[in-house]
């Protein structure tokens, strides 16, 4: 009978096993900017610029801003965004001040910009992430402002894993 008490005894734990709550979500941040070199990119290429004529971005990339930036507030994390424009030689840049979405915090995030540039999100999407562009998001270049980029067909871009060098 003692045999048969310890069965049961493991399959009891087993099934509470069951029930019990998963370990608590890593964080947006946590998950997708583990660290300083953690980057997402993307560079279109010309058969892709062509598919869609409508679309003025050529290349987007994030990065976790640079540590001893981040506000202090907690779940608040900061990421810094380039992109480069069509028919245009500046860089774009700019600080998004990022806090989780409510309904999905260890998913998605929504990132005001600095300097009233406007607002995007960043979403998990596999191993990448993806950026939305609800309305508005217009930023300083290297040598001029960028025009809203929300008004091109570049609202929802792809992001991929990439070497830190592809984010500047």
């Amino acid at each position: 009978m003692k045999g048969f008490s310890f069965i049961r005894a493991v399959l009891a734990l087993a099934a509470l096993s069951l029930f019990s709550s998963p370990a608590e979500a890593q964080s947006f941040p946590d998950r997708y900017f583990p660290n300083p070199e953690s980057c997402y990119a993307r560079a279109y290429d010309a058969a892709h610029m062509t598919a869609h004529p409508r679309q003025t971005v050529t290349r987007f990339s994030v990065r976790p801003a640079e540590k001893g930036t981040t506000m202090d507030k907690p779940g608040v994390f900061e990421v810094d965004a380039s992109f480069r424009l069509k028919n245009r030689s500046s860089v774009y840049a700019a600080r998004g001040i990022c806090t989780p979405l409510k309904d999905r915090p260890e998913s998605a995030a929504s990132c005001g910009v600095e300097g009233d540039g406007g607002l995007f999100e960043l979403r998990a999407d596999g191993s990448g992430v993806t950026v939305r562009i609800p309305e508005r998001l217009e930023v300083e270049g290297t040598t001029d402002f960028s025009p809203n980029i929300a008004e091109a067909d570049n609202r929802v871009i792809k992001l991929y894993p990439a070497k830190p060098a592809d984010c500047p």
